[in-house]
């Protein structure tokens, strides 16, 4: 990998992670601050990129063990860290 390419995945990454805290914000009125609810804020971000990807498996630019291992390995990323910035997340307090 050359180093634009790896200075691209990080910030792609950091905006995903952005994304994930806003939908948890976002969910959280109505589902409760909590672990529970920043896993399924990691599931909804995590199952856009898997259907937004699927095209690589149609087109047959990725085997299907390729794609699975893939899958796999963003679920086990994007789900610690929605916990973790669910974690870091915090409101201020309303005011009259």
């Amino acid at each position: 990998m050359t180093g634009s390419a790896i200075v691209t995945q990080v910030v792609f990454a950091f905006i995903i992670g952005i994304l994930v805290v806003w939908l948890y914000a976002a969910m959280r009125p109505r589902l409760g601050a909590g672990p529970r609810t920043a896993i399924y804020a990691g599931l909804v971000v995590w199952l856009c990129g898997f259907l937004f990807h699927i095209d690589w498996l149609i087109a047959g630019l990725a085997s299907t063990t390729t794609y699975a291992l893939a899958t796999v390995a963003g679920l086990a990323q994007i789900l610690p860290a929605a916990w973790v910035g669910a974690m870091t997340y915090k409101e201020d307090a309303a005011t009259a």
